[in-house]
């Protein structure tokens, strides 16, 4: 909606000046939505709630989310049919494959947790947004994926 948007002048209609930015492709911390905001270099960004609560606890000009996109979350842990993961718990031990988010780990291991695990999982922080590709290619037993995207 947002390419059609500026594709078809609405922006423009409404006296808004607009650029819409992707992350580059050699990404790294400085280049995500939030930090562009928070440095000035963009006025909006569309980040997941876990971003703006990770800035909330390092930022001294916190970020302030607007609006939500979708109605319901649509991420999800993933696994392979053929790995027998069929449950948080069963994910103690094995290859987790991940963006490197500063509470990505945490909050997955508090997961596995809460299903009566351990929490035990090994890290592997895969090459720009390829945790799903990943897990797929059989070099990690799950991966963090947002639905619309990769599911």
């Amino acid at each position: 909606g947002f390419y059609v948007g500026l594709a078809k002048g609405w922006y423009q209609e409404a006296g808004l000046d607009v650029v819409l930015i992707a992350p580059s492709e050699e990404f790294n911390a400085e280049d995500t939505p939030g930090h562009r905001v928070l440095s000035g270099h963009a006025d909006l960004g569309l980040a997941p709630s876990e971003a703006v609560i990770s800035f909330i606890h390092e930022a001294h000009n916190h970020p302030v989310a607007i609006a939500a996109l979708l109605q319901k979350d649509a991420s999800a842990i993933v696994t392979l049919q053929s790995s027998g993961i069929d449950q948080l718990r069963k994910l103690d031990g094995k290859q987790y494959s991940c963006f490197g988010g500063k509470y990505e780990m945490q909050i997955v291991k508090e997961l596995v947790k809460g299903d009566g695990g351990e929490g035990s999982i090994v890290e592997d922080v895969a090459p720009r947004l390829s945790s799903f590709v990943q897990v797929l290619d059989g070099n990690a037993d799950a991966a963090w994926v947002f639905v619309p995207w990769e599911g």
